[in-house]
């Protein structure tokens, strides 16, 4: 898979490139691949969509969400274990393309993207082969309150229970490009991902009480 240069949707899934300082709620999570987008063509659609992972890979746009898989990096479905504790263990690559249902929906100030069927991803110790998930918060830009407050958590249900995955695997922790908006993370399997809407709070980070994300660390690339 070719590496992705650091971009972002600005406002509607508008898009400026550029790389800048990238905060990551878990201190200990290496800095991963970001996509590139294209400006113009922004997706459309309802709040469901249907599209088929191929076994090259791909980028799939759903809704506000983008989606960047490698090539085989899907497990088989027919195959493969899932669930708790299956996470890294090794699988048979999909030799045919997955078809995959997807929503968009807002719950209590969270954006959730909930995937359909239950997949998990091909265990990597290579970040060329991370399957991650992208999207963009306009609140993000100049890194104003707590940064973790934009992490895309894992939720088995839209509305669900919230799950930090980075509490015990650091490389599934979320970055947030403090100069673009752009947020990202790797993920290990389907099915749902939340992340807050993003508003704005009055505060200056790194100066007023209350605003330094604790065992947050900013690398620049």
């Amino acid at each position: 898979m070719r590496r992705f240069s650091s971009a972002v949707v600005i406002a509607a899934l508008a898009v400026v490139a550029g790389c800048g300082d990238q905060v990551a709620p878990t201190a200990t999570a290496p800095a991963g691949p970001t996509p590139s987008f294209s400006r113009g063509g922004l997706p459309v659609g309802g709040p469901q969509y249907s599209f088929s992972i191929s076994p090259r890979g791909g980028v799939y746009w759903v809704g506000q969400y983008l989606l960047v898989v490698p090539p085989h990096a899907v497990c088989d479905p027919a195959s493969s274990s899932y669930g708790p504790g299956t996470w890294d263990d090794p699988c048979t690559p999909a030799a045919a393309p997955v078809p995959i249902t997807a929503s968009v929906t807002t719950i209590d100030g969270r954006d959730y993207v909930d995937f359909k069927p239950d997949i998990r991803f091909v265990p990597s110790s290579s970040q060329s082969g991370w399957v991650t998930l992208h999207t963009f918060r306009l609140a993000a830009i100049g890194g104003r309150g707590d940064l973790r407050r934009f992490s895309i958590l894992f939720s088995d249900v839209p509305g669900g229970p919230i799950v930090d995955e980075s509490a015990t695997d650091p490389t599934l922790a979320t970055y947030v490009n403090i100069r673009t908006g752009a947020v990202w993370r790797r993920i290990k399997h389907f099915t749902g991902y939340n992340v807050h809407s993003g508003m704005i709070d009055d505060c200056t980070p790194y100066v007023d009480d209350g605003c330094y994300p604790v065992g947050t660390v900013i690398t620049t690339q």
